[in-house]
């Protein structure tokens, strides 16, 4: 081989290091740039709202796990985090604000992927500590949007502009957030 070609060949391996290093920097550094600018808003923006609450353990307090019983985890006004608005990016799910915002605002989340045949979703184990039977049986995270609750994983809903998304935790199975199941 000659000089000239070794120098070619050289090169072209840096550059392709360089390239595959940088690279696993890309997709982060997207997501960083969201959370740090998830409210930097202009008038063009397609926008959703984001709250996160609480509110329903309030009237279950004596259920709810004893080293829970705190306003670290449950505030007074059972608003974990108020009605906040976040720039809606291409493609953002109903998770991926959660997600975004419970970093952004160094709120505790932890989630479990599902796939189960044709069903495959996120799952929302816990907010701000707050767990499924942290309060009882039948106490967990649920979510809606626009007032309705949708019947499949927060990963799967879509957001369009303008919508209002809400996490919140029952202690009765959804009753206490006004679903009623109808069992026949």
């Amino acid at each position: 081989m000659t000089k000239r070609y070794k120098k070619i060949v050289l090169c072209v391996l840096i550059g392709i290091l360089l390239i595959f290093t940088f690279s696993q920097y890309l997709g982060k550094s997207k997501e960083n740039y969201r959370i740090k600018h998830a409210e930097d808003l202009n008038i063009s923006d397609k926008t959703v709202t984001l709250c996160i609450r609480c509110d329903t353990i309030l009237q279950h307090y004596s259920m709810l796990q004893e080293n829970l019983q705190k306003e670290t985890f449950v505030p007074q006004d059972g608003i974990i985090l108020k009605d906040t608005t976040f720039v809606l990016f291409p493609g953002d799910t109903a998770f991926d604000l959660l997600q975004r915002a419970t970093k952004r605002y160094g709120i505790q989340m932890e989630y479990r992927g599902s796939y189960t045949g044709k069903i495959s979703g996120n799952y929302i184990e816990g907010i701000n500590f707050l767990y499924e039977f942290s309060c009882g049986k039948d106490s967990g995270w649920m979510y809606m949007v626009n007032g309705d609750f949708p019947n499949y994983s927060c990963s799967q809903y879509p957001l369009k502009n303008k919508d209002k998304i809400v996490f919140a935790y029952t202690c009765e199975r959804g009753k206490d957030l006004g679903i009623h199941y109808d069992r026949k």
